[in-house]
């Protein structure tokens, strides 16, 4: 989400039970919330005020993020991963993304029985981006809870690398005991596919 010295974006989410506090906690945020009654049962709406970072910066687009712009995106796909839907392979996975905008989008990766039907975390946050209206990405950040951090797919790279600014973009990979990497698209897709794309779809 944007922000500046003066605003802060909010987003509310109604959800059937509150987070774990230490979900909360890790996350940095603030949580206010309401209750009410209904027949089928008792239900929370929690707003999440995500701390405020300014991504604006991320607009020159050879700047690479700040400590606090990197850890504010890894939170993001922290909170994402959380809601993975991984019955089959148990390894879940968050991604959040920031276009030139300053705007963030989040995704996590969902399976399917028919394995081939799943779709990954990275995918799913560029589809979130695109239906609202982002068309060009800078960076993103991607959190697994592998031993070590973990890279997107080969399919991932070459679909970051249709939305990437200047068809590159900063690569974030965290760990959910601290490990972090950071690279670029262009370093994990050498000469990646775009034979066919316009001069400038987008």
């Amino acid at each position: 989400m944007r922000s500046n010295s003066s605003t802060v974006s909010t987003r509310s989410v109604l959800i059937v039970a509150p987070p774990p506090p230490v979900v909360a906690s890790r996350l940095g945020l603030s949580i206010a919330f309401t209750v009410a009654q209904e027949d089928l049962g008792r239900f929370c709406v929690y707003q999440y005020i995500p701390r405020m970072i300014d991504f604006a910066t991320l607009a020159l687009k050879e700047e690479r993020l700040d400590e606090q712009q990197e850890t504010a995106l890894i939170e993001a796909a922290t909170a994402a991963r959380e809601r993975a839907y991984v019955p089959y392979s148990g390894f879940a996975v968050g991604a959040a993304l920031v276009d030139e905008a300053g705007q963030v989008f989040s995704g996590c990766n969902v399976e399917n029985v028919s394995y081939g039907l799943s779709s990954c975390a990275e995918r799913n946050a560029i589809f979130a981006a695109v239906g609202q209206g982002a068309r060009r990405v800078v960076a993103v950040a991607v959190v697994t809870g592998a031993d070590a951090p973990t890279p997107p797919c080969g399919a991932c790279r070459q679909v970051l690398l249709e939305f990437a600014a200047d068809d590159d973009m900063e690569v974030v990979m965290a760990t959910t005991t601290g490990g972090r990497r950071a690279t670029r698209l262009s370093t994990l897709l050498p000469e990646g596919f775009s034979s066919f794309k316009p001069d400038d779809p987008r």
